[in-house]
């Protein structure tokens, strides 16, 4: 079926894809890192606990505030309080890193993400959509793997964020919100809805996973962001893949950018343990399989026009899926292959119903096979490295050694 397509001007797309990169380099920049980083170093461990809970029930509170207030005509005046919200919950927690803050970013953080992604269809338009998603989510994405801006201490990270989310409160004055119905696409119907909320929750469950194991083992972070030419090449992957994934959905390639991230998030998961020098470009897989689920997500959310699905699929996939994802990384230290395998069993499922066979059904029959081989051969190699002596016995010292697996 058709959908209404209001076409915006080269100032009002591009003042969309700045409201959009502030609104997501904040998210990474500060509410993922510098407000952690400035709670841990003000606050004990049982405020921390605390704070975590405080941001996430926040979260959802905001997110549903949002999506019960949310009309097109009053949507601009929204995302400017959103926005100034946002400058303010970050310098109260630069002042005063505290629960109280933790509920005030999370609050904010809600309540603008919900807002934003929900009148992006008609602040984009459908046939921009993609590209506005991509160009702005690949921008943040890539701002915050800057050297300079990766390394930075947790106090400078907040004031870009700052910085970040003032440029996006002024660009609002140029996004226009034309008129904009609901998709009523197949995608949208109630048990193909349920479907990609499950698809999602498996991708972000799985991406925050890797995450956590990435930074909390000293080999993986290091081959993955450590050193100004790596991140510089984390940089412009972020960009490059998220771009290029918002131009395929244009063109109404959105099932195989999810099934493209999919396999390359799977496959860089599969590869993801202690070993990893032996598997060249894992890192690669790992950031270009991010990008383009993460700008997937977003495009799956603003096209649909509902703003409580909005809501819904931020909590869930974006939330929940982020909260089990690091839970079981912190319990496990690992990301045990059988999981990975699972989320894979359960993404190709969910696609195999949405398609019902036709059009994905070779290049998802590939994928599955790529991955169902990868356990096999990082296997092999893993015995091909355990016959090296400096090797082994640097992975023998390594602390994640010390569990049984």
């Amino acid at each position: 079926m058709s959908e209404a397509n209001p076409i915006p001007s080269r100032r009002e797309f591009w003042a969309v894809v700045t409201l959009i990169a502030g609104t997501c380099g904040y998210f990474l920049i500060f509410a993922q890192f510098a407000f952690w980083e400035l709670l841990r170093a003000h606050v004990g461990a049982d405020q921390l606990q605390v704070s975590m809970i405080a941001l996430g029930l926040a979260g959802v509170a905001g997110s549903g505030l949002a999506a019960w207030r949310f009309r097109l005509v009053t949507c601009q005046t929204a995302l400017r309080g959103g926005a100034m919200a946002c400058v303010l919950a970050a310098v109260a927690g630069c002042v005063d890193a505290s629960p109280v803050a933790a509920a005030a970013v999370g609050l904010s953080v809600g309540w603008l993400t919900v807002t934003l992604v929900a009148g992006l269809r008609a602040a984009a338009g459908m046939q921009h959509l993609g590209r506005a998603v991509g160009v702005g989510t690949g921008l943040a994405y890539a701002a915050c793997n800057l050297p300079g801006v990766h390394s930075a201490a947790p106090l400078v990270q907040a004031g870009m964020a700052i910085v970040l989310m003032a440029v996006a409160a002024v660009a609002i004055r140029w996004v226009r919100m034309g008129e904009a119905e609901v998709s009523h696409n197949d995608d949208f119907r109630p048990v193909r809805m349920a479907a990609w909320v499950g698809i999602f929750l498996a991708l972000v469950w799985m991406e925050s996973a890797a995450f956590y194991v990435i930074q909390h083992t000293p080999v993986l972070r290091a081959e993955t962001w450590g050193g100004s030419l790596r991140l510089l090449l984390n940089a412009t992957i972020h960009l490059a893949v998220a771009v290029g994934a918002g131009v395929w959905m244009d063109r109404g390639r959105f099932g195989r950018v999810v099934l493209a991230g999919w396999a390359a998030l799977a496959g860089s998961c599969l590869l993801l343990d202690e070993r990893m020098r032996p598997f060249v470009g894992v890192e690669v897989l790992y950031t270009a399989g991010v990008s383009a689920c993460a700008v997937a997500l977003v495009y799956y959310a603003a096209r649909g026009g509902r703003a409580w699905l909005v809501a819904v699929l931020l909590t869930i996939a974006g939330g929940l899926g982020s909260a089990l994802g690091i839970g079981m990384a912190q319990e496990l230290n690992r990301l045990p292959v059988g999981f990975v395998l699972a989320a894979c069993a359960v993404v190709t499922g969910l696609l195999t119903i949405r398609h019902r066979g036709r059009r994905l059904r070779r290049p998802l029959l590939l994928a599955v096979a790529g991955l169902l081989w990868v356990p096999a051969q990082r296997e092999a190699r893993a015995g091909a490295v355990a016959d090296l002596p400096v090797v082994n016995a640097t992975l023998a010292a390594h602390p994640m050694n010390s569990r049984s697996s």
